[in-house]
């Protein structure tokens, strides 16, 4: 189509260019092409302008895709379709993507990457089955397989899978995987059939696969496995396989370099480590047929005899096969010596060889040896039978051709054996099934011989098939979508076919008639050819060389065929008489009696009787069909069995001949997608409409064209209609429309607006055809001729550029309008400023003049008056002070006659003062220094006693009598309660006391103030006295700093014995003890974990294994049997390991705590205690909490069963309201007090802070000893009103739920009524029903059997629970252990039937919260020490193991309530999760694929299906809720519902991650934000329903919701470490596989070296967790289950036989006692 658009060639867009060593080149447009210029200047890579020489419009080189196109999963896709197209877009998705598979059509094209990849495992098997559509993953092998399935199980047709390439290029790989692939979705349990089927690949790769230069294991010979499927369940029934043209030649003959097929080597290597001395195949036996051996992986013949075991070979058989092939290497190393001309023997040095080949084919040695150098001829018309010996050359090829034969026998009947082992076992059936064929592809050697020609014959075959299909596929899409369409035409190769196998002169017609000719030879039929067939375009003669070869122009490539061989191949000739000999054997008679002749063959002696009779009989049998006819006819057989089914094609592609891992070489690949059709797809493709958009997308993707379009087209000439499209809706132009028809319309106006309008004529140019050849409307998909899609992606670009500029344009003009507004009005600003400054100055120079001329004249008055003043004052100044002065002399001398005295009287007072002080202050030094000094000498002597082995056991002994001092105490803490009242009023005592130590501290303080004044007044008195006092002032600083160091001495014991101190330091030990016990905790806790998963998983194979041995053997009369005694006792077993592996870690645990206890070694004692009692207290709060819930949904749950009347519902649920409201109520006054309490605490806790203080400062007058007595009795008063205080909150809720329960009993008088009697009649029962050992069958069937869900909402909650446990005890009771071990077994029995039975959610949910709740009573009334002791509990029977069943049963019963769940919301994930759009969409780019038919059985039930109006994630969240209320309903503890929920939501997050990770279309940041909202409506919906530990269940989205974000996130090189830490929850593999899918939209791609840097600072980072390539999340993976353990507080004796159970004659089996 270039013809048609020249104009598209302008500057800046790219090209195609040819180029010697890639094939294309791409290079840029530097120059716009003019038609008139003929040339077209370009520039490529390198910046070199390169002008193109262009002829004429034709002769325009390949434009390029839109980058948005590049990287497309399907070819047919592209706006572009040529070989450079097809060619960038594989290397691009090989190199840069690493995806394998691209789609071209209907055909997948594989790419063999020649490494391992992780895209094979079962968890893909499973999502491209259960997807909606396989279509909408990414290209793989499993599609195509899953789209052969699904049509053969919703159309009844047979399908085939044709895969096909050249050697090396991953043919058998890919049919293994489709075979695996069929025997994982179509297996069954009750045969193995589908291993068999796989079991077939080993064995046929190791005789008919082999090295070759191009390949490690070629496969020589081609296959069509048929895998039978059953008309019903369509689970796998049998196969059967065909094999074609073995390349037997490689037996005797390799290539430099090959090798022969892998079994040789396989067998010298197994029998010389198996010890087979019988085929002396050793060491040190140097065979010719095996060449240079190089060691492989193929070597390895396990896999071999483990797939022969597998399909039932017989040890007979096996041995026939190891002796076949060791005699065929014995028979290669025979050698013949030339004697004359005409005459040969057999080498001395091969006698040997001879003596082996003979022994193990049991043949006779003289007649062997004989016939490998001899035959017989009939000479003459009467027919005389003559011996000719064989000269060394013709021995040698005989022997060869026999060795061939032979290996061709045992390949035969090996496949024989493979067909009847894998045949159905009811035959007259017609079976539906699936081929899978393995055949060669197109082959192209320097010496091309007789195989090569039939394996190009069959291509061709093969290729016309496809071409006519593809047609055919073709013209039914343009007829469906009912539109306008011409015969589209394509490259025919009927032609060459008929030149080979045309009758009579074609070449193979040829070739047998002259394998007739007595004189035949390769020249003469060489000759033949070239002159009775027709020389043209198909048949062409050699310029050199033509009389032997020749060349036929396949739609491939041109072949020149050597016809040296051609004869002898042909007629594959044998010796008769070696035929003879090898039917004689009676080792390997199996292989060649075939049952032609009617006689028996005699044996004697080794010489064969020769007759005439016998002689024609063997003429008549050397006229046998020839290679060639053989060849045609059985691929006559398979063409017609493909036409009879619907074939899907795989072409496999060898990237290069180096088998480097993903090296794309383009010259090989460009050779191959020749040869093996892909590119005739593309252009029978692109001679019609092959671009195909629906009409969402296309409006989705193209409305912005609609923006703005009808006002160009007011300048341009309207239509001769004169009518303007009719503009859409608002919404429609935004969001696209979920109406087709309004969709439609959309899509027409756009059409019109670029093709008939021309709006966009300045971009498209004018010299388009008419708009009707380009483009077709069908019903659902708008239909586009080649490079149209391009075309309309650069108008998009250009329109989206204007759009962008139109936005720049008014953005600056706004920013500058804004600008200069901000200008002008800061001018003004500035004017009004200026000019207000100028007026102000103005008014302040006329102020300051006028207050100047006022200063002036206050000034000069006030000098004035001054002056007076000054001279009056100056004189009574003078007068005053002389008067004075005298007067001050007079008191002078008075005064200092007092001061002696007085100073006199105080320094003798002084002096006795301080001597005293001095003598008391050395005393108590003295004392102190004497006191500390015994201190540290007890002090050295506990810290040895500390160290000892001695001490830290008497701790240790110490710490366990403490231990069980404490369960002693908080029994005696109920009679304590009486003497708490005194202690109050000792507490009010006390702080009587202490408000007089305050006012005492008071009085010393005023004391003090005042000496502190006297002091002053002193200080004062001598600094006036300093003078004459120097010496006394020296001597009391003196005095001051020895005071000073005192007080330093002091405050320094003070530190070394303050209990503030010392507390600190015990709560520094208390936090390490604390810490490291929860680390300790945490890696038990793990370890547990990790042991309950192994073992459910564990029981979970059990379990299956023990439903397939009842379906497969076991019949129904056997059900009433017991369980198996020995599963019983390795149950049993399994118990005892795990109680010993309890006590192991409750050992190990008091080992920790010993080591950390020890590691502190002051106070350790008070540090363990403390932990003990924390530990403690913590277990009972957590116990009382979940007591208090499972009661109040007992209550509240068994009267909501209990309600039958819509009026009452109303009236109860009113009264539950006021019930609550009064409940919160008397919550918040308890909240209130509880405050009230906390402060009183904390008030004694500050008057003890204080008391501590006050013990600080008088530590002279109190010792250590009594301060630390002091505050442990403190803390110990305050540990007690703590329990006190928890007492009454505990008092207080048993009394709110007596409250409750009490108001719901009242609100039904005849139930209280009932109660009143029960408790009267209550009070003389044992708690235990008495029955009869012949009842139980019909006790367990109306209790378990028969009970169905909805009955059991009608009465109280674990009913049935209780009824068993109280048969328990009353077989306990009678202590009959009989009975006991009766009634568990066939209790036991019954739960497992009533399960198998009814496996829907609502009977699992009950027998789950049954079991539990009677696991729990068989823990709780066992009598064991951990579980407490009991009136109730068993007296003679230890029922451990039975308990450890149950809790097997009740795990069992949790993993069938996960699976019922999973099936339930299989088919919701994707759709709620991955394609609702609940957010408005945003216009950008989306993705769109080929619409293929998905799996039939990827479809759920109908039931479960959204409806049209309800949106995909309400009904996820209506399965979800309607689990959360059948949890509820049936009381379910809190801890299971959470383990439930985690396990759903995994499976949510791996089901939907996995979908994503195969899903190109949805790599999308919009797609993500529309993903992260759907999330968000799950983690509402688990708060709203407040799901336990909801932030557990949510965290399980997090890979998800990480994948997400990385969509979302910015892609460049400074945002790599912020997606590498953000994504910690996501593999290397899986990051890297959602940045290769990730579509961009107009953003630009992100590029390969990107991806690699990602990739490089995952390995960096990611070094310590180890190679993690997991691409896939594991659906099947289960976390394990814990059974909580919360006694119950129902009282047996008050259980009774519920109303509806009494009508089903329970009453009549069962007597309460």
């Amino acid at each position: 189509m270039n013809s048609v658009f020249p104009e598209l060639y302008t500057k800046g867009s790219k090209i195609w260019t040819k180029h010697t060593t890639e094939v294309w080149q791409c290079v840029t447009i530097k120059i716009n092409f003019n038609q008139s210029d003929k040339s077209l200047i370009v520039e490529d890579e390198d910046l070199q302008e390169i002008s193109l020489q262009i002829k004429d419009l034709s002769s325009l080189p390949p434009l390029r895709n839109p980058d948005i196109l590049i990287g497309a999963n399907d070819l047919t896709s592209l706006s572009y379709l040529h070989e450079p197209a097809v060619l960038h877009n594989l290397r691009v998705r090989f190199l840069d993507q690493s995806a394998i598979y691209t789609w071209c059509g209907i055909v997948l094209v594989a790419i063999n990457p020649f490494c391992d990849l992780d895209i094979y495992g079962e968890e893909t098997i499973q999502t491209y089955h259960k997807s909606q559509g396989s279509a909408q993953l990414d290209p793989h092998i499993y599609a195509v397989s899953e789209d052969a399935y699904s049509k053969l199980e919703r159309d009844d047709t047979n399908q085939s899978i044709i895969v096909s390439g050249e050697s090396g290029a991953g043919k058998t790989v890919s049919a293994k995987f489709a075979m695996r692939y069929f025997a994982s979705i179509a297996g069954t349990d009750s045969s193995n059939i589908e291993n068999r089927v796989l079991a077939s690949n080993p064995i046929m790769e190791a005789i008919g696969n082999a090295k070759t230069t191009r390949n490690d294991n070629s496969s020589r010979f081609g296959k069509y496995i048929q895998i039978l499927f059953d008309n019903q369940s369509r689970a796998i029934t049998g196969g059967n396989m065909r094999t074609y043209l073995l390349e037997k030649s490689r037996v005797s003959r390799q290539s430099e370099g090959e090798r022969n097929f892998h079994i040789f080597y396989q067998m010298c290597t197994y029998a010389q480590q198996n010890n087979l001395k019988h085929l002396n195949l050793d060491y040190e036996t140097e065979f010719i047929y095996l060449g240079q051996i190089e060691p492989t992986q193929y070597d390895d013949m396990t896999r071999f005899v483990e797939a022969m075991h597998c399909l039932g070979f017989t040890e007979k058989q096996q041995n026939l096969i190891f002796n076949v092939i060791a005699s065929v290497l014995h028979g290669g190393n025979i050698q013949f010596t030339r004697i004359d001309d005409e005459k040969c023997c057999i080498e001395q040095q091969s006698e040997h060889h001879l003596e082996i080949f003979c022994q193990l084919l049991d043949l006779d040695p003289l007649a062997t040896k004989q016939w490998l150098t001899h035959r017989l001829l009939k000479t003459g018309v009467r027919g005389e039978i003559i011996t000719k010996t064989f000269t060394a050359e013709e021995a040698q090829n005989g022997r060869d051709a026999l060795l061939k034969y032979v290996y061709e026998t045992l390949f035969s009947w090996i496949v024989s054996l493979i067909n009847k082992a894998l045949g159905p076992t009811n035959s007259t059936i017609n079976y539906h099934f699936i081929g899978v064929l393995d055949i060669y592809g197109f082959e192209h050697f320097e010496i091309n011989s007789f195989e090569q020609f039939c394996i190009n014959y069959a291509n061709e075959v093969l290729q016309q098939q496809f071409n006519q299909h593809v047609f055919k596929l073709e013209q039914e899409e343009y007829v469906r979508e009912g539109i306008d369409w011409q015969f589209i035409t394509f490259t025919d190769n009927q032609p060459v076919i008929d030149l080979i196998e045309s009758k009579p002169i074609g070449v193979l017609c040829l070739l047998d008639e002259e394998c007739k000719m007595p004189k035949g030879s390769d020249e003469t039929w060489a000759a033949k050819l070239y002159s009775q067939l027709t020389i043209g375009d198909v048949f062409q003669k050699p310029k050199f060389g033509s009389k032997n070869s020749f060349i036929i122009q396949h739609f491939a490539d041109t072949v020149i065929y050597n016809v040296e061989g051609f004869l002898e191949k042909n007629k594959d000739t044998i010796m008769e008489e070696q035929i003879d000999l090898l039917k004689r054997s009676a080792v390997v008679d199996i292989l060649f009696n075939d049952g032609l002749s009617s006689e028996p063959l005699q044996k004697s002696g080794g010489r064969v009787k020769i007759t005439p009779q016998q002689s024609q009989q063997k003429q008549q049998k050397q006229a046998k069909a020839t290679v060639g006819s053989q060849f045609r006819d059985s691929l006559f057989a398979l063409m017609k069995t493909l036409n009879a089914t619907e074939p899907h094609y795989v072409r496999c592609i060898k990237p290069n001949d180096n088998k480097a891992a993903f090296e794309f070489n383009n010259i090989r690949a460009v050779q191959q997608l020749r040869a093996c059709g892909v590119l005739e797809t593309i252009r029978i493709s692109s001679n019609g409409f092959p671009s195909r958009w629906s009409y969402p997308d296309f409006a989705n993707r193209y409305r912005v064209l609609r923006v703005g379009a009808h006002r160009k087209s007011k300048n341009i000439q309207k239509p001769v209609t004169g009518q303007t499209p009719k503009a859409a809706p608002r919404k429609l132009v935004r969001a696209g429309s979920s109406t087709s028809n309004e969709i439609r319309t959309l899509c027409e106006d756009i059409v019109k607006i670029v093709y008939e309008e021309k709006v966009f004529a300045h971009i498209s140019g004018d010299t388009q055809p008419q708009a009707q050849q380009l483009y077709q409307f069908g019903k659902t998909k708008i239909f586009f001729r080649s490079a149209q899609v391009a075309l309309l992606e650069r108008i998009r670009s250009q329109k989206l550029k204007e759009c962008a500029i139109l936005i720049q344009r008014m953005l600056r003009g706004w920013l500058m309008r804004r600008r200069y507004l901000k200008i002008r009005f800061t001018v003004m600003k500035l004017q009004c400023y200026a000019r207000g400054f100028l007026a102000r100055r103005l008014f302040i120079h006329l102020k300051q003049t006028k207050a100047a001329t006022i200063i002036q004249t206050k000034w000069r008055s006030w000098t004035a008056r001054n002056k007076y003043l000054k001279l009056k004052r100056a004189t009574i100044g003078i007068q005053s002070y002389c008067r004075g002065l005298l007067a001050r002399k007079r008191f002078n001398i008075i005064r200092e006659n007092l001061a002696a005295i007085t100073i006199q009287r105080y320094w003798r007072g002084f002096t006795t003062r301080t001597d005293y002080r001095k003598t008391i202050k050395r005393i108590i030094i003295v004392q102190s220094v004497i006191r500390r000094y015994f201190a540290k000498k007890e002090l050295k002597k506990l810290r040895i006693e500390a160290r000892s082995v001695e001490h830290v056991t008497n701790l240790n002994k110490g710490l366990e009598l403490k231990i069980i001092e404490l369960q002693q105490k908080v029994d005696e803490l109920f009679n304590e309660r009486k003497a708490l009242i005194q202690n109050d009023n000792d507490i009010s005592e006390y702080k009587n006391q202490f408000t007089k130590l305050e006012m005492d501290i008071k009085n010393l303080k005023n004391d003090l103030k005042q000496k502190e004044l006297e002091f002053q007044t002193l200080e004062q008195e001598m600094t006036d006295a300093k003078n004459n006092n120097g010496k006394l002032v020296n001597e009391i600083q003196k005095h001051k700093t020895t005071i000073n160091h005192l007080l330093t001495n002091t405050a320094k014991i003070k530190q070394e014995f303050d209990p503030k101190l010392i507390e600190d330091a015990v709560r520094e030990k208390e936090k390490l003890l604390l810490t490291k016990f929860e680390k300790e905790k945490k890696s038990l806790i793990d370890e547990r974990e990790n042991e309950k998963a192994s073992r459910q998983q564990l029981l979970r194979k059990y379990m299956a294994l023990e439903d397939k041995y009842q379906s497969g053997i076991r019949g129904e009369d056997e059900d009433d049997r017991s369980p198996d005694i020995s599963t019983v006792s390795l149950m049993m077993r399994c118990s005892e390991l795990e109680q010993e592996s309890a006590k192991c870690k409750q050992e190990n645990q008091e080992m920790r705590e010993l080591i950390a206890s020890s590691a502190d070694l002051e106070d350790n004692e008070r540090g363990a205690s403390l932990l003990a009692q924390q530990c403690a207290q913590m277990q009972i709060e957590l116990e009382r909490f979940k007591e208090e819930r499972t009661n109040l949904k007992t209550i509240v749950l068994s009267q909501e069963s209990n309600i039958k009347d819509p009026g009452s519902e109303s009236e109860l649920i009113s009264a539950f309201k006021a019930i609550i409201k009064q409940l919160e109520g008397e919550l918040e006054e308890t909240k209130q007090t509880l405050s009230q309490t906390k402060n009183e605490m904390n008030s004694l806790t500050t008057d003890n802070n204080r008391q501590q203080q006050l013990i600080g400062i008088n530590n002279e007058n109190i010792s250590g000893n009594g301060a630390e007595n002091l505050v442990t009795r403190f803390k110990q008063e305050n540990t007690v009103l703590k329990e006190k205080c928890e007492k009454l909150l505990l008092e207080n809720k048993n009394m709110k739920m007596d409250l409750m329960r009490r108001k719901i009993i009242d609100n039904e008088e005849d139930e209280l009524e009932s109660v009143k009697s029960n408790d009267l009649q209550n009070a003389n029962y044992m708690g235990m029903f008495e029955y009869k050992q012949q009842n139980e069958a019909l006790l367990l069937k109306i209790l378990i059997q028969d009970l169905e869900p909805s009955v059991a909402l009608k009465f109280q909650p674990h009913i049935p629970s209780y009824i068993l446990f109280m048969c328990i005890r009353y077989s306990d009771y009678n202590n009959d252990d009989i009975m006991v071990r009766s009634f568990m077994n066939n209790t036991i029995l019954s739960l497992k039937r009533t399960i198998k039975r009814n496996t829907n959610v609502e009977t699992l949910v009950l027998w789950l919260s049954n079991t539990v709740k009677l696991i729990t009573c068989l823990k709780q009334f066992s009598g064991e020490e951990p579980f407490g002791e009991f009136d109730e509990s068993l007296k003679n029977f230890d029922l451990s193991e039975y308990r450890q069943m149950f809790s097997d049963i009740a795990i069992w019963i949790h993993q069938g309530v996960i699976k019922q769940c999973e099936e339930r919301i299989q088919s919701l994930i994707v759709p709620a999760i991955l394609e609702y759009e609940g957010l408005a969409s945003s216009g950008m780019y989306s993705q769109t694929s080929i619409q293929r038919s998905g799996s039939v059985s990827g479809d759920t039930d109908s039931t479960l299906s959204p409806s049209p109006t309800e949106k995909p994630i309400e009904t996820l969240i209506k399965e979800l809720s309607y689990l959360n209320r059948i949890l509820l309903l049936h009381v379910i503890d809190g801890d299971i519902i959470h383990q439930i929920f985690k396990q759903l939501f995994y499976f949510m997050c791996s089901s939907s991650l996995n979908n994503l990770l195969l899903r190109k279309d949805l790599c999308h940041w919009n797609k993500a934000m529309q993903i992260r909202f759907n999330l968000s409506s799950l983690e509402q919906w688990c708060r709203e329903q407040q799901i336990p530990k909801w932030n557990e269940c949510v965290e399980k989205l997090e890979p998800i919701i990480q994948a997400t974000k990385l969509l979302q996130t910015r892609k460049s090189q400074e945002h790599i470490q912020t997606i590498v830490e953000m994504c910690n929850k996501l593999s290397s593999s899986q990051i890297i596989k959602i940045l290769n899918l990730y579509t961009a939209g107009d953003e630009e791609r992100i590029s390969s070296n990107f991806i690699k840097q990602v990739q490089k600072h995952l390995i960096e980072q990611r070094k310590s967790e180890g190679p993690n390539t997991t691409l896939l999340m594991d659906t099947k993976y289960a976390f394990a289950f814990t059974i909580p353990y919360i006694p119950t507080d129902v009282k047996l004796q008050n259980i009774s036989i519920p109303p509806v159970l009494v009508k089903k004659g329970l009453a009549t089996v069962l007597k309460k006692i």
